[in-house]
């Protein structure tokens, strides 16, 4: 589902064939659905950095927490907020509520498949992670899902990845190392916060890279036809 893996594959030997990753077509941007569910969860009036998707053993966040602690006094206008289950998920929770994280970061269950237009919708910004070693192994969904509801995405994952080059061509968000630090972080995601302008380009562009990305279902399912 990703060049990246492509790579890994023919080092190998086989020659592999590419059909990339999609969006569940039931994500589209719905403004009203977003607001509505910004203003159940108390976020209305603020920049919403949100992370949406497994917390597994693959997805660093110490950078993640360690940004948001560094803008909890310097900008309580920002919060992030973590929606999602996994194997990492409990131990996370518990080390934002040890940082004293409670006001700046909101953890909110996986949401159904018919509410992710609006909570989706919700973010300002959108966050991935992945860790580098993980290159060719996998490629986080949650970054087509962010594209879908027209948001800009800001992965912490290699460069060399299908979802960084993805976002980076596009043009629909950053891209940084895992590893960059919390004030290299927390700098960027309150750059974005105040750039309004910037974050409705990328949001425009990530709704087209979406919608470029629509046929590679109809693909995958032509491919898995002709091999039955």
């Amino acid at each position: 589902i990703g060049r990246c893996m492509a790579a890994r594959i023919a080092a190998q030997g086989p020659t592999p064939l590419v059909v990339p990753n999609w969006p569940d077509p039931a994500i589209r941007p719905d403004p009203a659905a977003a607001q509505a569910f910004r203003a159940q969860h108390g976020l209305s009036g603020r920049f919403v950095a949100m992370y949406s998707g497994n917390f597994g053993r693959a997805h660093p966040f110490d950078s993640l927490l360690a940004a948001a602690l560094r803008l909890r006094d310097r900008r309580p206008d920002i919060a992030f907020v973590m929606i999602g289950d996994g194997s990492r998920h409990a131990a996370v929770h518990a080390e934002a509520r040890r940082r004293g994280l409670a006001d700046t970061m909101t953890f909110l269950p996986l949401q159904p498949a018919a509410l992710l237009p609006a909570s989706l919708g919700a973010a300002d910004l959108h966050l991935a992670t992945m860790a580098g070693e993980a290159a060719g192994m996998m490629v986080p969904c949650k970054v087509y899902g962010a594209l879908a509801a027209a948001r800009p995405c800001l992965l912490l994952g290699p460069a060399d990845g299908e979802a960084a080059r993805l976002i980076t061509e596009a043009g629909v968000g950053h891209v940084l190392p895992p590893d960059c630090g919390a004030g290299v972080l927390a700098d960027r995601i309150a750059f974005l916060a105040d750039h309004p302008g910037l974050r409705a380009a990328m949001g425009r562009r990530a709704a087209a890279a979406a919608g470029g990305l629509a046929p590679a279902a109809a693909r995958f399912l032509a491919l898995a036809g002709r091999l039955v």
